[in-house]
């Protein structure tokens, strides 16, 4: 109950003039079945109100909220982007334009819309072209990872694991359609996912909203995106084994989702936070940002597009 109430009042809170029961279902992603009765729970606790079938969410509501506020966000942007060339050779994915739009102003600009100040940046690959982002968002955090073009991006988080409680962890090549998905607030310790039928990417088996185990390709499953939120006890923990995992011989070869989801999933329980499908697109292909953007078609082969390996 208490996480519906969560995921109730954080829709009220982003939804200034209030939602109706059925947008409150909506946008939260549960049952009208279950928002009503939660919804008319949380008005005896004074934490809501409602006038004229139009719910909204109290001082008494904010205040409930407020111990679970983001504090900051850690994004990677240090890959080489090499499925986008020729686009990438002169600038890192994150930078490309998306009809006027750089890919990652669409994540800037949500965290700033969400107050969340403190934000890092990882970077690797052409870490001097980040540096226009200072003209637009002047309290950038630049921290460069030397092992970008010989490791995964373990070492890249490994990097920023000093402000990884009550922390966003984002993949930088993320374009938000939704920018509500970035909240001042979370509950709990989740990945951002979203219900299909099949995938060849990564996705999560799952118990209820509990994070069972994850891997390439599923059916009936949770395809996983690079957007995820660490509390402040996971994100100690997290610090710590990330620093373990280092030591690894194969470290040079892991993912950082690997660590809590695989390595060390025994120290984590990891909720899912839902999504739609249309939410959020993770650029990983020419054809990806062609269809987003048709200034780019140029750039598309005449002979059949590659299938892609899925990255992290």
């Amino acid at each position: 109950m208490m996480s519906k109430c969560f995921e109730l009042l954080c829709a009220l809170e982003q939804s200034k003039a209030g939602l109706a029961t059925a947008q409150a279902a909506e946008h939260t992603h549960l049952p009208v079945s279950e928002v009503q009765p939660a919804l008319h729970t949380m008005q005896a606790d004074e934490l809501v109100c409602c006038s004229d079938g139009t719910w909204t969410i109290t001082s008494h509501g904010l205040n409930w909220l407020s111990p679970y506020r983001v504090k900051r966000a850690v994004i990677l942007a240090a890959g080489l982007g090499s499925r986008l060339r020729p686009v990438t050779d002169r600038i890192p994915k994150p930078m490309i334009p998306v009809k006027g739009t750089r890919i990652i102003d669409t994540i800037l600009d949500a965290l700033i819309a969400a107050k969340i100040n403190e934000i890092h940046i990882i970077r690797g690959y052409r870490a001097e072209a980040f540096d226009a982002l200072l003209e637009k968002y002047s309290n950038l955090i630049f921290t460069d990872n030397p092992l970008y073009a010989s490791a995964n991006n373990l070492f890249s988080l490994l990097y920023a694991k000093d402000w990884l409680q009550n922390a966003y962890v984002l993949d930088a090549d993320l374009y938000l359609f939704t920018p509500t998905l970035i909240r001042k607030y979370e509950y709990h310790t989740n990945y951002l996912a979203c219900w299909c039928e099949h995938t060849d990417e990564w996705c999560f088996a799952h118990e209820g909203l509990r994070i069972k185990s994850f891997s390439i390709g599923g059916d009936r499953c949770y395809r996983m995106f690079g957007l995820s939120y660490w509390d402040e006890d996971d994100g100690l923990r997290l610090a710590a084994d990330l620093e373990k995992a280092a030591h690894s011989p194969l470290a040079r070869t892991f993912y950082w989702d690997e660590v809590p989801l695989r390595i060390c999933k025994e120290n984590y329980r990891i909720k899912l936070r839902k999504c739609a499908a249309d939410d959020i697109l993770e650029i990983d292909t020419l054809e990806e940002l062609a269809a987003l953007d048709p200034a780019y078609r140029p750039y598309l082969s005449d002979s059949p597009p590659v299938r892609k390996a899925p990255a992290r």
